[in-house]
This record gives structure tokens, C-alpha cells and sequence, in this order.
């Protein structure tokens, strides 16, 4: 690839970016599917998410408020054989 100020490699994230968006993956989406697994992972501890994650506290809250309503539904059976 060549940049728009010269022919070095362009940086590793926009590479990371293009590969997994033209899959059909965006980055943003394998954060926030990091976050809720830590959230599962740490009980739905907010203050734990804010400090791993850098997060806000109102969007620490939210993780462990989805986390928490995840945590509580109960397992599906598998269905029966007939």
C-alpha cells in the first residue's frame, strides 16, 4: 500500500481495521465484546470494568447492568428427544 506521503507501510491499526472490516468485523465490536466477557467473567463488577477498561462510570454501569440481566436468565434446556 502506498501512503499519502510517501511509500512506507501504512500503521498496523488502519491494516487491523481494513482486514477485519472487509470481513465484515469492526473493532469497536470485538471491544464491546470484550468488555460484556470481563463483565461475565467479574460478576457484573462495574468498578472492576471502569478500571481494566478505562471506562465511564455510567458506561461501566451499563456493562454490568447487561452483564447482571444476562447472568440471572436461567440456562435453556436442551430440547427433549421424542
Amino acid at each position: 500500500m502506498v501512503t499519502a506521503t510517501g511509500t512506507a507501510p501504512v500503521s498496523d491499526y488502519y491494516h487491523l481495521s481494513w482486514h477485519l472490516l472487509f470481513r465484515g468485523v469492526q473493532l469497536e465490536q470485538i471491544r464491546a465484546d470484550r468488555v460484556l466477557h470481563e463483565a461475565l467473567a467479574a460478576r457484573a463488577d462495574p468498578l472492576r470494568l471502569a478500571a481494566v477498561f478505562n471506562l465511564s462510570t455510567s458506561t461501566a454501569i451499563t456493562y454490568a447492568d447487561i452483564a447482571r440481566a444476562l447472568l440471572e436468565r436461567p440456562v435453556e434446556a436442551p430440547p427433549l428427544d421424542r
